[in-house]
C-alpha cells in the first residue's frame, strides 16, 4: 500500500540532500514509501509494472549506502540517517533492481518516473516501512 504522507516526507530529505550534495550533481532522489507487507506489489501497482522484480540485496549500512549516493559530506548523511532511523526504525536491508526496471521508468521510454531519465532504483526496507528511493534527471 502507497503511503503518501512518508513519500512526500522522504521526498523532501532527499530533495534536500540532492541539492546540498555535489556529487549526486544534476540529479535528485526521490522516493515513493510503501507498507512492508507486500510492498513489490504495491511499488508494481503503483507504477504499472507487470514485469517481474527482481531485487539484489547491497549489504552495507544505511550510512555508507547514503554516502556512496551523496558522497562524504558528514551533515548530509547524519541528517539523513537520524531521521530515517527517528520515523521509521532501523534499516533492515537495502534493495537495487534489474536494470530493466529502471528503464521502464524512466520518462523518456513513457515511464512514470519524476525523471526524463531514471537512473537508478533502490529499496530501503526499515523496520516500519519500505522507501523506494528513485535516483534520476530531467536533463
Amino acid at each position: 500500500m502507497y503511503l503518501k504522507e512518508e513519500s512526500l516526507y522522504v521526498s523532501g530529505l532527499f530533495h534536500m540532500a540532492s541539492s546540498c550534495s555535489k556529487k549526486i550533481g544534476f540529479s535528485y532522489a526521490t522516493a515513493t514509501c510503501f507498507k512492508k507487507k507486500n510492498f513489490i506489489n504495491s511499488f508494481q501497482n503503483f507504477y504499472e509494472i507487470k514485469e517481474e522484480i527482481k531485487l539484489k540485496k547491497i549489504n552495507v549500512s544505511l550510512d555508507k549506502f547514503l554516502t556512496r549516493i551523496y558522497g562524504k559530506n558528514k551533515g548530509i548523511i547524519d541528517g539523513l540517517t537520524h531521521w530515517i532511523r527517528f520515523d521509521f526504525g532501523n534499516t533492515l536491508n537495502i534493495y537495487s533492481v534489474n536494470k530493466n526496471i529502471i528503464d521502464l521508468l524512466s520518462g523518456e521510454n513513457k515511464g512514470l518516473s519524476p525523471f526524463y531519465f531514471c537512473e537508478d532504483v533502490f529499496f530501503i526496507e526499515c523496520e516500519k516501512i519500505v522507501i523506494c528511493m528513485l535516483i534520476g534527471n530531467d536533463e
